[in-house]
C-alpha cells in the first residue's frame, strides 16, 4: 500500500487529494492528514516539518518521496 502524508489544513492540498481519493482504488493508497495522525512521524522517515511544506509519500517499497515525485507515484497508481 502507497503512503500519502499530505497537510490537510491546506486548502490547495485538501482539495487536490480529496480528487486523487474520488478517482483512485481504495486498496492502492492510505491518505493520512498529518494533522490528524494518531502516532508520532518519528516512526516513519518524515520529519513533520517538512511534511507540513511538502507531499510526503511511502511507496510499497517503503522508499520515501517528496514533493513532485511523491506526485508522480501517484498519478502512476491512479486507475487513468
Amino acid at each position: 500500500m502507497i503512503k500519502v502524508f499530505y497537510n490537510g489544513k491546506c486548502s490547495l492540498c485538501s482539495k487536490e487529494i480529496m480528487y486523487y481519493r474520488r478517482i483512485a482504488t481504495p486498496s492502492v493508497f492510505d491518505w493520512q492528514d498529518i494533522n490528524l495522525l494518531n502516532y508520532d512521524l518519528k516512526h516513519t522517515v518524515i520529519k513533520t516539518s517538512d511534511a507540513l511544506k511538502i507531499l510526503n509519500v511511502i511507496d510499497s517499497n517503503n522508499k520515501l518521496h517528496l514533493g513532485v515525485d511523491a506526485f508522480i507515484v501517484i498519478w502512476n497508481n491512479l486507475n487513468y
